[in-house]
């Protein structure tokens, strides 16, 4: 909890009376709902669901308080968890949602999230090595520039820009909530099977990992992709190639050929 525990000191202390914010502050609740993204649960506009709040949590606990974690006990469902308390659990979940969404409507599913007589236990696995920063600030609170870093499980590093836009909530402990976000490409919409048009496959899947086949579905290479400014780029273990993404739809050279791949539905 050490690292949220400052970012709120600097939160509180930071700010003048005068309802000023820093957009940096909302730099950690916007890790919490891109690791939901990456994982393909797209940002709620409208009614929050109390199992897309449970992930957030469960994912602002990973990334934020991993090395902070206690012993879960042998009944536990994990190895260790890490105790959030009623109000800091309402001040993450107003950073992501304003008023849309607090604590008194979390439903515990018993494996990520237990309820005890303090708050919330909230299971920790290996972390979540992600990361957002803010690039500049700009003069208004919609579509403002910030980038990211995520360090997948097999040492491969995926890096992206991403929108977002806020709303002031006249709360001095979070006077900001996020409204929106949005990326270079929505890895979420971009998973699953590609289809060339000479049989060739590939798989983008979580983490920034892809794997390519051919005709016969026999393995050809694997490895990391990434999604920058409209470009796919795919990064193999004996090739690299790269086009631009357009209505579904991106060319790549194989081989010295260009294959055109569909996003299967």
């Amino acid at each position: 909890m050490k690292k949220l525990f400052v970012l709120l000191l600097l939160l509180l202390f930071s700010l003048p009376a005068a309802a000023a914010y820093d957009l940096s502050d909302m730099e950690a609740p916007l890790a919490g709902v891109l690791a939901c993204r990456m994982n393909g649960l797209p940002y709620p506009q409208d009614e929050v669901d109390p199992g897309y709040a449970l992930e957030y949590l469960f994912y602002m606990a990973n990334i934020f308080c991993a090395e902070d974690g206690e012993p879960a006990g042998e009944d536990a469902p994990w190895e260790a968890y890490v105790l959030v308390d009623p109000e800091e659990a309402d001040l993450w979940l107003s950073w992501a949602f304003g008023d849309r969404f607090t604590s008194d409507a979390l439903l515990p599913d018993g494996e990520k999230l237990l309820a005890c007589e303090e708050g919330w236990r909230i299971g920790l696995a290996d972390g979540y090595p992600l990361s957002v920063s803010l690039l500049e600030a700009g003069g208004s609170l919609t579509d403002q520039p910030f980038e990211y870093r995520f360090e997948a499980s097999d040492g491969t590093v995926r890096t992206g820009q991403l929108l977002a836009s806020f709303r002031e909530t006249g709360d001095p402990e979070a006077p900001l909530a996020l409204t929106a976000l949005s990326m270079d490409e929505d890895p979420g919409s971009l998973m699953g099977n590609w289809t060339g048009d000479n049989g060739y496959w590939f798989s983008l899947m979580e983490e920034g990992l892809v794997f390519l086949f051919d005709g016969d579905s026999a393995l050809l290479g694997q490895g990391s992709y990434t999604l920058e400014e409209g470009t796919l780029t795919l990064d193999l273990d004996n090739l690299q190639c790269s086009g631009p993404i357009t209505g579904g739809q991106v060319p790549l050279t194989l081989d010295g050929v260009e294959v055109l791949f569909t996003l299967a539905p």
